[in-house]
């Protein structure tokens, strides 16, 4: 064949083909040992997880045997042992765990409150060896029981009824009141610390259940994946909800999709202590506007006999200064619950708004500067005004000012 310069010759053209066949298995070699460096660093991986599962589950079961001895006795906590922490699965373990971990701290609370409750008997006993302390103490219960008062306002009339109680004796009968009151809470918290334990068992089997099915999906995943030729991506995969911001969209190995919560899960306990401080604010704001409402329109028909309008109740103590009493429980009670939730309960605000109407509406009536001034000071005004000023809050202090009719002025 004569030479033709515009075509290769068959050698040069047969050296091409075969230089782009190496080039095409050295790259199909070179993605063979990716595919096996990736396929070694996956099993190495879930090796490393499996050791680590394992060695937290004999963690627990270790943690768990000393948890059965202790609370069971050796020769009890042998058989459990054998008859079913040895045989249970891991969730079933921990489940256990978290149960009786509760539970001893429940039983310590209940024996701490007992012994309160003990305590304040023979405390009781030791007041009532006195007979004008038993017969305050007797006249304190008919208060309660009888005329449906608090707590306070029954000791308030055993003293009116009791004028020849001593200041100490006084101090006595108060502490006596407050020691009550702090079993009584006691008693309530152990109450809603059952409830939530109930609640927390209920959660451990739910959890123990969904921890086992989720373990046999893993691992089904993690079989599927092995037999598989290709690379999948590693482990679950959790992708945003449009319309759900508090959900995930959890992708297992398989292909299967979950919606999960991402939403903290709230203590029950805490939730009820946090309702029940708010329950006793909500309580002590009737209260105390009730007996302002009763001042602001005059005292009310129980009080139309008694001289000079003085706002004088029919235990002899004057409706201001039992407005100012109930003002300081209100106050302690709000102080409560912001240390609880880190912010002030919103009836604490709703009373002062409130009781300033009541006094402009007695300003309207012409009652005298005195009242004025004497319910001010029932309501703490100047001490809640004083606050909101040393906080740099002067806008609000302004107003508030407004509300009650107040002139800093003057």
């Amino acid at each position: 064949m004569p030479y033709n310069p515009g075509i290769a010759p068959r050698g040069e053209l047969m050296g091409m083909g075969l230089g782009a066949g190496l080039q095409s298995m050295a790259q199909q070699y070179g993605e063979g040992l990716k595919l096996q460096e990736e396929q070694k660093r996956y099993n190495k991986q879930q090796k490393q997880q499996k050791k680590d599962r394992r060695d937290l589950e004999k963690t627990d079961l270790a943690q768990a045997k000393i948890l059965a001895r202790a609370s069971m006795g050796e020769e009890a906590a042998k058989e459990f042992i054998s008859n079913n922490l040895e045989v249970w699965d891991a969730a079933e373990v921990r489940g256990w765990m978290t149960g009786q971990t509760e539970s001893m701290k429940f039983k310590a609370q209940q024996m701490s409150y007992d012994l309160g409750a003990l305590k304040l008997e023979e405390y009781e006993n030791i007041l009532k060896q006195k007979p004008i302390m038993r017969q305050a103490m007797a006249d304190m219960a008919m208060g309660t029981s009888e005329q449906n008062l608090s707590a306070m306002d029954s000791l308030n009339l055993a003293v009116s009824m009791n004028p020849d109680l001593s200041p100490d004796n006084v101090l006595k009968l108060n502490d006596l009141v407050q020691k009550r009151q702090s079993i009584k809470m006691e008693g309530r918290v152990l109450e809603l610390r059952e409830l939530a334990n109930q609640i927390a068992a209920e959660n451990a089997r739910n959890n123990a259940e969904t921890a086992r099915i989720q373990g046999e999906q893993v691992d089904l995943a993690q079989q599927k994946f092995k037999q598989s030729e290709t690379i999948r991506e590693e482990g679950p995969k959790a992708t945003d909800v449009e319309g759900l911001p508090n959900y995930k969209a959890v992708t297992l190995p398989d292909g299967r999709t979950s919606l999960v919560s991402t939403k903290p899960v709230a203590d029950p306990v805490q939730e009820m202590e946090k309702k029940t401080m708010s329950d006793t604010v909500d309580k002590k704001v009737k209260i105390a506007y009730e007996e302002a409402d009763q001042i602001a329109r005059g005292g009310g028909e129980e009080l139309k006999e008694l001289k000079g309008g003085d706002e004088r109740t029919g235990l002899g103590v004057s409706r201001y200064d039992r407005l100012a009493g109930q003002l300081t429980e209100l106050e302690a009670a709000s102080s409560q619950y912001k240390a609880k939730t880190g912010k002030e309960h919103p009836g604490l605000k709703s009373f002062y708004d409130r009781a300033g109407s009541l006094v402009m509406h007695m300003r309207e009536q012409d009652r005298t500067d005195n009242d004025i001034k004497r319910i001010l000071q029932s309501v703490g005004w100047m001490r809640r005004y004083n606050q909101m000023k040393s906080e740099g809050r002067d806008k609000e202090a302004k107003q508030f000012a407004d509300e009650f009719g107040v002139d800093l002025k003057d």
